[in-house]
């Protein structure tokens, strides 16, 4: 829909004859970065998770159920 510029460093590789070593370097750089992110993707789903289950139980606010886990065992008028 929008096209978007191409990252330079990423866009030249392989255009040179070592590209391969170069390639390999950035390979690992993306990679450890994309680790690094998917370790905080977890925490603050763990966060999040623990921040709704503080409002539930320590603050006594009805947390859950405005999120849908309503009791259906109850008569619905």
């Amino acid at each position: 829909m929008i096209p978007l510029p191409a990252i330079t460093p990423i866009a030249n590789i392989g255009l040179e004859p070592g590209g391969v070593e170069p390639q390999h370097v950035l390979h690992e750089e993306f990679a450890e970065w994309h680790k690094i992110g998917g370790y905080l993707m977890i925490l603050l789903l763990i966060l999040h998770i623990g921040g709704a289950l503080k409002h539930q139980f320590l603050d006594k606010e009805p947390e859950l159920q405005r999120m849908g886990f309503r009791d259906r065992t109850r008569n619905r008028e």
